[in-house]
């Protein structure tokens, strides 16, 4: 199961103060997106709840315009009042701060990466100075494990070069 996987693949790192990782693809053009959570009760009340439309997080990620990250905390300013809620939400599952990753893999695609914490310990921005290999290289492994899970709705949205140009990326980091 994926969420198992996500979870070994954190827990079997040095990033012990990080209890939870996600990952997973958007697509810019139709706004779609999906993604494999640790945390299989977030992920669960994600969907059925539908969070994706208002998600905070999700929607910085789908926004952002190039290969870049984000640090988020329980309640980021200027969001709506379902968006805290659903802040408040992701808070009462142990994710409460954290850094949203995303990868540019071209115009259409963004791959993603979400590391959270219920810690407020560990100083976020200097982790991403400190850590990027290792980042990229959690990113490269989460994806594989996505590749083998994640939903394949969106895949067939996905061109056979954007899939190589995927393929290159997480080759590039080796």
């Amino acid at each position: 199961m994926a969420a198992q996987e996500l979870k070994k693949l954190l827990f079997d790192t040095p990033l012990l103060k990080f209890n939870y990782l996600s990952i997973g693809l958007q697509h810019l053009p139709t706004q779609q997106s999906t993604s494999i959570m640790s945390c299989l009760e977030w992920q669960k009340t994600f969907i059925s709840e539908e969070y994706a439309r208002y998600d905070p997080i999700r929607l910085s990620m789908m926004n952002a315009n190039r290969t870049d990250h984000f640090v988020y905390s329980e309640t980021p300013a200027s969001i709506s009042r379902f968006g805290r809620e659903i802040m408040q939400a992701r808070h009462k599952m142990g994710i409460k701060d954290g850094i949203a990753f995303t990868f540019d893999i071209n115009e259409n695609i963004h791959a993603v990466m979400n590391l959270g914490t219920d810690s407020q310990s560990i100083n976020l921005n200097t982790f991403i100075r400190k850590n990027r290999g290792y980042i990229d290289r959690l990113f490269e492994k989460g994806m594989k494990i996505f590749l083998n899970y994640g939903d394949n709705a969106i895949i067939p949205l996905i061109s056979d070069d954007t899939q190589l140009a995927l393929s290159s990326q997480l080759s590039h980091h080796r």
